[in-house]
């Protein structure tokens, strides 16, 4: 059972469909386009350094390689061999920002599309996503250009093919504003429940999405953890949205709160210093991090 045909959903979320309905203005130069991962092991030509190498029906990051040298390129070949689907090398681009953009197209044709708000993304070197920093009164240069080519252009005509609901879009940006869209997530994305929350002010403060792991006892976890992330506590860190455990571990999902930039590095060392294990707070806390 489905309202929206399989056919489309899996038209809107590749890759190569974005030159369809996304201005070729704000889409990276594509290289080279290859039917298999087969095709892609094989290929001996001339790669132009530095590069992406996505499969086109990827998301969240995963089948995307970064691409900086014939080495990166020669793993990206072995890493895909594999793969069915088509694989692309694109221009990568030297980004100020990565933005991941929620919206939503209801399914009265009468109603208007609505941006619901943005994240900036979190990503390991290759690329693969982390989590996102949500801040509302985060000024962007180019975000209103980027909102309304989205409200006024793209999404009109992605309503015409017959597609509604809420789905987001992944765009960088560079420093001097032009932005490029990379990754199409026409579905609710990772961040979509904190965007959200924002967007109503459910939330007092900016926060960070991240997946986190916990280690020990349900009385280490109620110790440690809860009185952290129970709601309307003056010292609440966290607002746990998804919670299980396997085999003796918490894992969660959980956006962390800050007041400041500057106290993102000081929360995020805190709750590692509690026991939960986390990229995503692992890059926050790191010496290197600047937002």
């Amino acid at each position: 059972m489905y309202q929206i045909s399989p056919k489309l959903s899996n038209k809107l979320n590749d890759k190569i469909t974005q030159s369809l309905y996304v201005p070729k203005a704000h889409l990276p130069a594509r290289y080279k386009r290859f039917a298999n991962g087969k095709r892609l092991f094989s290929y001996k030509g001339v790669i132009p350094f530095p590069c992406v190498v996505k499969v086109s029906s990827s998301s969240s990051g995963d089948g995307v390689v970064i691409c900086k040298d014939i080495e990166s390129f020669k793993f990206a070949q072995k890493k895909f061999k594999r793969i069915k689907g088509s694989i692309l090398i694109e221009e990568f681009i030297t980004a100020a920002h990565n933005l991941g953009i929620q919206f939503g197209v209801p399914y009265d044709p009468e109603k208007p599309i609505k941006i619901i708000g943005f994240n900036e993304q979190l990503t390991s070197e290759q690329g693969d996503y982390l989590g996102g920093i949500i801040d509302t009164k985060r000024k962007i240069k180019s975000l209103k250009k980027i909102y309304k080519l989205l409200e006024k252009t793209i999404l009109p005509e992605i309503r015409r093919w017959g597609w509604y609901g809420v789905g987001g879009v992944d765009v960088l940006v560079r420093e001097d504003g032009k932005f490029y869209f990379i990754d199409p997530n026409f579905r609710m994305t990772a961040a979509f429940a904190y965007i959200f929350l924002a967007k109503n002010k459910l939330t007092k403060t900016p926060l960070v999405s991240f997946t986190g792991v916990y280690k020990g006892s349900k009385y280490s976890f109620e110790k440690n953890i809860v009185p952290i992330a129970k709601e309307n506590l003056k010292n609440q860190k966290i607002k746990i949205i998804a919670l299980t455990k396997y085999r003796g571990a918490y894992r969660f999902n959980a956006g962390m709160f800050f007041e400041e930039p500057k106290d993102m590095r000081k929360n995020a060392q805190k709750l590692l210093d509690v026991g939960i294990q986390s990229d995503v707070l692992e890059k926050l806390a790191g010496s290197d991090f600047k937002y």
